[in-house]
């Protein structure tokens, strides 16, 4: 059985004002197994359901942004300005205290610097979500007390996978706002290449509230992306493509209407050595 710690209280009166007898007494009491004493726990088992295996992260948390997607993880929240808008906060944390990246890169979009910008990452796209706290976070550079967030998602294919094509098509529809999201996902083995596409397109109307309906809170995403990968034994080289283009309103400006047309290209080479010291794990 694991064993723990229970506190006791012993309470200790002494008559008189001498300072000399309290002390001696608080002492003795410190000095004493009274306070503490050691007992037998019972014993916890923590369970939960394992992912169905190449089930996209964003997916599995049903969010539409990043804020959405781990805003119900133990933490941390989401920064909102409207459905378009959703940024992590971690630790209470947000701005340039909390790090976004994709692939170990940074997203180069303005999300840190204003809280009306979105994030241009697609977490419906996304393989896995690694949160990261604590020191482990200075890997990324300092000041970022709240955390990390690095978006996996696959475009450039690091392993050869299982069978000669993989293939996912997936449907979302949100009744609140008549929002549709569609996203396809494709990897094709053609030894020793690995060809990665995928797409996403969004819309959605304004947001249903019980207070009526949330004005200029529409939107429209499409993103589209193309990899290629040469996966030999010893290593993998690849390259990229992206483009973005996420059209969302920004409520709260009334009677003037705010749009945002946040369009974005990206281009990533990425390559690795398995092994680059034989018999040396680094």
């Amino acid at each position: 059985m694991p064993t723990g710690y229970q506190t006791r209280f012993l309470r200790l009166t002494v008559n008189g004002r001498a300072w000399l007898i309290k002390t001696a007494a608080f002492l003795l009491l410190l000095a004493s197994d009274c306070p503490w004493a050691a007992v037998e726990l019972e014993a916890m088992t923590v369970s939960a359901d394992e992912a169905e295996p190449g089930t996209p992260a964003g997916e599995r948390r049903h969010g539409t942004n990043l804020g959405e997607a781990l805003g119900t993880e133990p933490g941390i929240a989401n920064q909102s300005f409207g459905p378009g808008v959703g940024r992590p906060v971690m630790r209470g944390q947000g701005g340039n205290r909390v790090r976004l990246l994709e692939n170990g890169l940074g997203t180069g979009d303005l999300s840190a610097l204003s809280p009306d910008h979105a994030v241009t990452l697609e977490p419906s796209l996304a393989e896995r979500i690694d949160v990261l706290r604590g020191p482990s976070t200075l890997e990324y550079g300092s000041g970022l007390v709240g955390g990390v967030a690095n978006v996996r998602d696959g475009r450039i294919p690091e392993n050869l996978p299982g069978s000669v094509l993989n293939a996912a098509v997936r449907y979302r529809f949100d009744s609140t706002r008549d929002g549709h999201t569609g996203t396809l996902r494709m990897d094709a083995r053609l030894d020793p290449f690995v060809l990665h596409l995928d797409g996403l397109r969004s819309s959605s109307g304004d947001l249903r509230t019980g207070r009526g309906v949330l004005d200029h809170t529409g939107g429209d995403r499409r993103s589209g992306s193309a990899g290629l990968s040469w996966i030999g034994e010893q290593g993998f080289i690849g390259a990229a493509v992206n483009q973005l283009d996420n059209t969302y309103g920004v409520p709260g400006f009334e009677p003037v209407p705010i749009d945002i047309a946040l369009p974005q290209p990206r281009y990533d080479l990425r390559a690795g050595w398995f092994d680059p010291v034989a018999g040396v794990e680094l």
